[in-house]
């Protein structure tokens, strides 16, 4: 009865300062009051949780982890202890398996009986000497997960309450190439025991939605119900944010789907009381609405921000710095309804109309609402809680002093919109400025999630070209590059009759085997670029040897009628008998990427712009260099990828092998 349980509660799993002791012993209290049942300590900047992770703890640390375990049992709160190896384990070394396993006992010693090894964020290629005793990366994280979970049910039988386990494809968009069709999660799904429970945090890392329905694909592939690890409040990924508003996004269906929901906050422990708190509503009821729990919540927030014994800030602005600061995908109302005023404000062409006074009153009112605030919180008697707001509250003082300067004087000059502003309290290369920002300001960020040059170069315009991954509609586009670049970047169609054949051969595999590094460029006529790459040629060559070309080769059939002035057969042969060439001296280089771009999307800086994208997505997947091939005669292109900072590596039968080491 109680692994049927649905888990409720937090994870202390961010990445900055771990939480105090006294915050964890008020937590545990509070998770009891709002009817939740466990926390998770995973914080990542415990070293010994991370980085260092097969050092055991010291007397002094272990006599705080008694401590917390204690007062979790006292209070009916699951203590789960979380262990991330995945950064530097070698899952076939034995002696990294009994450090691994004898870390876990040294917690199992301190009274702890729930465990959960994590495996996210951390390089997705197996260390030579795993490859050669397992297949996969899944199937070696499912193998050292299960000893743990075999040894710990060994030692402790029905004692040991849980075993949690946490994917490196964690979620929908990491799934490659979709959650239906990973071979990660479907080895996941077969390997992993039964009784381990599956972490998941969604469609995304920061999910604003989990429908019931994509949980249900999930659970056909995994074999079990996932554990929502949600990072709805997190805000560890940019350190200008904080989100106080209610635990939303979720359905009443979704709690029979799941086994779960553990909320990874803020890292700031006091900005977490409504987050948390409408978090136990959600799961605890069955007629959970976000905006009543919000005001609940936030009327028993209330008292922590006591200004005397007979004070209190007023419930009206608490409610201000809730909407505020509320949720990533999401402004609170009043906070909405200033950034409508201030849009209408600077759009409008009629300054003298009384619209435009009463906007512009009610705009300039809020803005020295919200810099009140700030004095008003600094008279809380909780300093904790001020300091988890403070720079927060900093920057919106200071915008806003601003922004009423600003619409009250400048916005009434005609033709305002064509004069520079500026504050008189902002000081050049002060006010935002730094190392940080200075970058910053080189680039645009657009709403769809695009950088952009702020100064680009001329002629171009960025509006219309946009660079994002690859996605199964785009087959038929990735061919149309391919050929129309095909005969040495120049178009090869006359030279085809299957305009497709060219791109089955050199684009549209890599799209259908490895689609997380496979990007195009795309601008108001469609598809006009793209750059593909493999993070493991031999992996990859071996892959299409044994998927792509055996489906190819049963519709393209053999012999072939030889055309004069056509290519097709060339091509076609291959698909019966490929050359897939990988030399050993290539080992340093073990990835590599084809890049090709029609003629209206050339000489603009975007072929630069597409491989810095591939680059960062083969480094975040661990890859050590990439290498290419090129005609010998393309003089422009060695020139191009010799400023990257590519080297030569070989000509072999006619083809020139460039390498470039991350």
């Amino acid at each position: 009865g109680e692994m049927s349980e649905l888990l409720s509660g937090c994870i202390e799993g961010f990445y900055g300062r771990p939480w105090t002791l006294d915050q964890r012993l008020e937590l545990i209290q509070n998770l009891k009051k709002w009817k939740m049942n466990c926390w998770m300590y995973a914080p990542k900047d415990d070293a010994k949780h991370r980085a260092i992770w097969r050092e055991k703890y010291t007397e002094e640390e272990a006599k705080l982890l008694r401590t917390l375990l204690a007062d979790c049992n006292e209070n009916g709160i699951d203590f789960i202890y979380a262990i991330a190896p995945g950064l530097n384990i070698r899952y076939s070394d034995d002696a990294d398996l009994e450090a691994l396993r004898s870390k876990l006992l040294q917690v199992a010693s301190f009274g702890c009986r729930s465990f959960a090894i994590l495996f996210d964020d951390i390089p997705r290629d197996l260390a030579v000497e795993d490859k050669t005793q397992f297949s996969s990366f899944a199937v070696a994280q499912c193998h050292v997960t299960n000893v743990m979970h075999r040894d710990l049910v060994k030692e402790f039988g029905s004692s040991l309450r849980r075993f949690l386990f946490c994917p490196t494809e964690y979620n929908a968009r990491m799934a490659n190439p979709s959650v239906k069709e990973s071979q990660y999660l479907r080895e996941i799904g077969t390997y992993l025991h039964k009784d381990i429970h599956f972490f998941w945090t969604g469609p995304d890392i920061i999910s604003p939605e989990i429908p019931a329905s994509s949980i249900q694909e999930l659970r056909e592939v995994i074999k079990r119900k996932p554990t929502i690890w949600d990072n709805l409040h997190a805000n560890d990924y940019d350190l200008r944010r904080l989100y106080l508003g209610p635990y939303s996004g979720r359905s009443e269906a979704l709690k029979s789907e799941v086994a779960g929901f553990l909320s990874n906050p803020n890292c700031e422990y006091e900005a977490n009381f409504i987050p948390l708190m409408t978090l136990g509503m959600y799961t605890s009821s069955s007629d959970y609405d976000p905006i009543k729990a919000l005001d609940v919540a936030s009327q028993a927030w209330t008292p922590r921000f006591r200004i005397s014994s007979t004070e209190c800030l007023p419930q009206s602005d608490v409610q201000l710095l809730i909407d505020c600061f509320y949720l990533p995908h999401l402004h609170g109302p009043i906070a909405q309804s200033h950034i409508s005023d201030l849009e209408f404000l600077i759009s409008s062409r009629d300054a003298g109309s009384d619209h435009f006074r009463q906007v512009s009153s009610r705009f300039i009112d809020r803005c020295h609402r919200l810099s009140h605030l700030y004095e008003e919180m600094t008279r809380i008697e909780n300093r904790d809680l001020l300091y988890s707001v403070y720079p927060y509250l900093w920057e919106l003082k200071e915008d806003n002093y601003m922004l009423a300067d600003y619409a009250g004087k400048h916005l009434q000059l005609e033709s305002h919109w064509e004069k520079p502003y500026r504050w008189r309290e902002h000081v050049a290369k002060h006010y935002r400025g730094g190392f940080v920002a200075d970058l910053q300001r080189l680039l645009r960020f657009d709403d769809n999630g695009c950088f952009f040059p702020a100064n680009a170069p001329h002629g171009v315009s960025h509006s219309t070209y946009v660079i994002r991954p690859c996605m199964r509609s785009d087959e038929m586009a990735l061919a149309n590059v391919c050929l129309g670049t095909g005969d040495s970047g120049a178009d090869a169609t006359k030279f085809f009759r299957d305009p497709k054949v060219l791109g089955l051969r050199w684009a549209i595999p890599y799209m259908m085997l490895d689609g997380a590094l496979a990007f195009v460029l795309e601008d108001e006529i469609g598809v006009c670029g793209y750059v593909l790459g493999a993070i493991n040629t031999p992996e990859f060559y071996d892959r299409m040897r044994k998927e792509w070309f055996p489906k190819l080769a049963l519709q393209y059939h053999l012999p072939i009628v030889e055309e004069e002035g056509f290519r097709d057969a060339e091509i076609i042969r291959e698909f019966h008998s490929p050359s897939l060439y990988f030399p050993a001296e290539f080992s340093h280089y073990p990835s590599h990427l084809h890049i090709d771009l029609l003629p209206r999307a050339q000489r603009k800086g975007f072929g630069t712009k597409m491989l810095r994208v591939l680059f960062d997505a083969m480094r975040s997947r661990g890859s050590q260099g990439v290498h290419l091939e090129m005609s010998p005669s393309n003089v422009n292109a060695f020139r191009f990828y010799s400023k990257l900072g590519f080297q030569k590596l070989a000509e072999i039968d006619g083809g020139l092998f460039l390498g470039l080491k991350f």
